[in-house]
């Protein structure tokens, strides 16, 4: 990715992290030793001529991504069988890329389950799970690892919607009738046990 920022001191530290956050001044013999935590990705110039590009069309591309958030909340609004599905809001102080928009479903409903009776009925609909809790995953499970409650409620309960910015109003309400067929779905089959 890019870093953009005005502040100088807190772009060369992050310019040092992206170099593998080397020891400055320990000499050539012990250049391998890093006193941080720190990756070797650095974009090439042709990345960056790239970027700079895409960085022009960034207002056109956010004012289309919150137009597709306030479309979806105006579908969830009409449609009864989405009542109680909550998606992000932003409070006075903040402006939101919409970036994804993620529904959270009422308590009791898995986002598992809506998700996979979504990718069985609706195939052609990307959507996709929260972000897993850090906590539970193997590679990060270790003695200092403490319980996440909330991300991990939020991870079971959470279906990502789709947000691409070719999407259209008329996607929106379409996806917005495969999430409400996809809960009746669920809903159904959970009282029939």
């Amino acid at each position: 990715g890019a870093i953009l920022g005005n502040d100088a001191t807190l772009v060369a530290r992050a310019k040092w992290w992206c170099s593998r956050a080397p020891c400055r001044g320990v000499g050539l013999w012990r250049v391998y030793e890093h006193d941080a935590v720190g990756q070797n990705f650095r974009l090439p110039e042709m990345l960056a001529a790239v970027g700079c590009a895409a960085a022009e069309m960034l207002p056109t591309m956010v004012e289309r991504k919150r137009a597709i958030h306030q479309w979806y909340v105006e579908s969830m609004a009409r449609r009864p069988g989405l009542q109680g599905i909550r998606l992000q809001k932003e409070s006075e102080s903040d402006e939101s890329v919409w970036w994804i928009n993620a529904a959270l479903l009422p308590e009791g409903m898995s986002g598992e389950e809506v998700g996979m009776r979504l990718m069985k009925e609706y195939p052609d609909i990307e959507i996709r799970p929260g972000f897993f809790p850090l906590n539970v995953m193997k590679i990060f499970k270790s003695k200092w690892a403490r319980p996440c409650p909330n991300a991990e409620t939020l991870y079971k309960r959470l279906v990502c919607l789709p947000s691409s910015n070719q999407l259209c109003e008329e996607d929106i309400h379409r996806i917005c009738g495969a999430l409400e067929d996809a809960l009746s779905g669920v809903r159904a089959a959970s009282s029939a046990q």
